[in-house]
């Protein structure tokens, strides 16, 4: 007769521990809002069939992320520890036993958390920068961002954008050069978050990233300095002026819009009016947007910023560059972004999803109320793109195809 089968780890044995006390709360995801599980009063068994290896585990059937909420959870609240030891917090935690088996189901409630990060906030509209200073500059942004930050000169700006290792898109936004910096124009809610990142791949480069300290605001072409408006070129590309101590951007093909970006102003919100008519004055333009809700979901391709001269090709290695490139060479695009208008009475906001019939075939990437519709971006399958799609699974809320100023070398398969 054979001995029985030992656990797979010999150091870890089945325990029970019961647990009476303040109830506990984990977080579980659940369609993309933050939910809560309470229990009290419960007999959980530890096994060794699960591993918690730092990106999530299972407990009743229901997927736990890797947080420091949860690993605090198991390490701390329950004094268990198999293996390797528990960084509390850390994404390399590592747990042989988890929590496996509740015996009392029946005192399990789903309930929503009122957490901050529940519900990814809809697109402010307001903008910021990010000043990059030292040395080192140039070539740290060159190994950061989709472009060929050598191509920087006085009167240009240029459109960047910069993406993690998977190479989807976490913030795009206007580069150009200031005395002795170099500035990123960016949504104002990412403004922290960017520049908190970037300064994690300086290491020991002269380089110092920090948030502008400036006023970031989209202005009307009649308020625009008379000096601007006797550029004649400026139409031809993303033009950039700056007079004493303001900076203005006026990205190629938009009309009637600027960025007046002023170091005498404080980063505070400008005139909510001219904020909607410059994010339409760029859905018109058929120029993209990264927000909160849309950072990590696109890669460059699907924002077109290929067709916009954002990235670069012929220089060397960036981050995400061998998915952006290998995406460009050896496999076919299979969405881009397209432009719609829907009906003035739509709810469609960053991030929301596209519908051909009942199936999601697209995300909006950035929309705002226009005069009589809704105007907006999104990047929708390449085979899909001539469907009857909407912004809702019956099909009630119909989206209305606009022309891009630019031609998409795609077309749909046959």
């Amino acid at each position: 007769m054979q001995p029985p089968l030992k656990p797979r780890c010999s150091r870890t044995q089945e325990a029970l521990l019961k647990i009476d006390a303040t109830p506990l709360t984990l977080p579980i995801p659940e369609s993309r809002r933050l939910w809560t599980l309470r229990t009290t009063k419960l007999d959980f068994a530890l096994s060794t069939s699960c591993l918690f290896r730092g990106r999530s585990c299972r407990f009743n059937g229901i997927l736990l992320p890797s947080s420091g909420i949860t690993t605090g959870f198991a390490a701390g609240a329950l004094g268990i520890v198999r293996g390797d030891r528990v960084r509390h917090g850390a994404k390399c935690a590592r747990m042989e036993s988890v929590l496996h088996h509740a015996t009392d189901r029946s005192q399990l409630q789903i309930m929503p958390t009122e957490s901050e990060n529940t519900i990814k906030p809809a697109p402010s509209g307001n903008w910021g920068a990010i000043r990059i200073s030292g040395a080192d500059r140039r070539p740290f942004l060159q190994g950061q961002l989709t472009q060929d930050v050598n191509r920087l000169e006085p009167g240009a700006a240029l459109l960047a954008g910069w993406a993690s290792p998977k190479g989807r898109l976490l913030c795009v936004g206007w580069l150009f050069a200031w005395e002795d910096e170099d500035w990123l124009v960016l949504p104002a809610e990412l403004a922290d978050p960017i520049a908190k990142r970037l300064r994690m791949f300086v290491l020991r480069s002269a380089v110092n990233i920090e948030p502008a300290n400036a006023g970031v605001h989209p202005v009307a072409q009649q308020d625009l300095p008379p000096i601007f408006n006797s550029i004649s070129n400026k139409k031809d590309i993303n033009y950039c002026l700056i007079i004493d101590n303001k900076a203005i951007i006026e990205p190629a093909n938009l009309a009637d819009m600027a960025l007046l970006i002023s170091r005498a102003d404080p980063p505070e919100p400008g005139s909510p009016k001219l904020a909607n008519a410059w994010r339409l004055a760029m859905i018109d333009a058929g120029l993209p947007s990264v927000w909160p809700a849309t950072r990590e979901e696109f890669v460059p391709q699907m924002l077109n910023l290929d067709l916009l001269d954002g990235i670069s090709f012929r220089k060397g290695c960036y981050v995400g560059q061998e998915i952006v490139a290998r995406t460009q060479n050896l496999g076919r695009i299979k969405r881009r972004m397209y432009a719609f208008s829907a009906p003035a009475d739509a709810d469609a906001a960053a991030g929301s999803p596209v519908y051909s019939g009942n199936q999601t075939v697209g995300q909006v990437v950035d929309a705002i109320a226009g005069p009589n519709d809704v105007r907006l971006l999104a990047v929708i399958r390449i085979d899909n793109s001539a469907d009857a799609l909407s912004l809702d699974s019956e099909g009630e809320c119909r989206l209305k195809p606009r022309p891009l100023p630019y031609t998409l070398p795609e077309t749909p398969a046959a």
